[in-house]
């Protein structure tokens, strides 16, 4: 193996494998890609779910939903206020 130069002075150097197959390298991206993507959803997901119960044993929950109808109703009347532009 023969060793490169790094661009980040984090990482100095990285180790090169020249007989490491393309498809092997393909399939390693892929895979760590498939696996960020699953962990980045999964915490997301947990995230929403302690801040939702947060907001439910505290009561702001109801406040949210105010929120939400009041701008659905704000939206639907200018929907229907709207003039239709002519073709």
């Amino acid at each position: 193996m023969r060793k490169v130069r790094g661009s980040t002075p984090l990482e100095p150097t990285m180790k090169v494998n020249p007989k490491e197959k393309y498809l092997s390298i393909f399939l390693k991206n892929i895979v760590g890609g498939i696996g960020w993507a699953i962990g980045a959803t999964l915490g997301f997901a947990l995230l929403i779910y302690i801040l939702g119960f947060i907001l439910g044993n505290l009561g702001g929950l109801p406040l949210v939903g105010d929120w939400f109808a009041r701008l659905i109703e704000v939206t639907n009347q200018a929907l229907e206020t709207r003039k239709v532009l002519p073709r």
